[in-house]
């Protein structure tokens, strides 16, 4: 009597770690192709974003142009205000 009080929780919780296993198994085989090379990951470089200021842009990686025409109207922009204040 008191066998069947202790199977059933052992039998349970050893289908429960099989169960467990199966899963991990099937997610590591469905993930792994997917995933970058270990090389790509210690090579990574994120982007710094870009920044303005009065004289020119901040940052690294900013393309020529975009940064110039940013900056022109912005000043245009501040110089509008400024005439229309007075």
């Amino acid at each position: 009597m008191w066998f069947r009080f202790l199977a059933f929780p052992l039998a349970l919780l050893a289908g429960l770690a099989v169960a467990r296993r199966i899963g991990c198994r099937l997610v590591l085989a469905l993930a792994y192709p997917n995933l970058p090379s270990l090389q790509a990951l210690t090579e990574y470089q994120p982007k710094i974003p870009r920044g303005y200021s009065a004289e020119a842009c901040v940052g690294d990686f900013v393309e020529r142009g975009v940064c110039r025409r940013a900056v022109r109207r912005a000043s245009h922009a501040i110089l509008a205000a400024r005439t229309s204040a007075s």
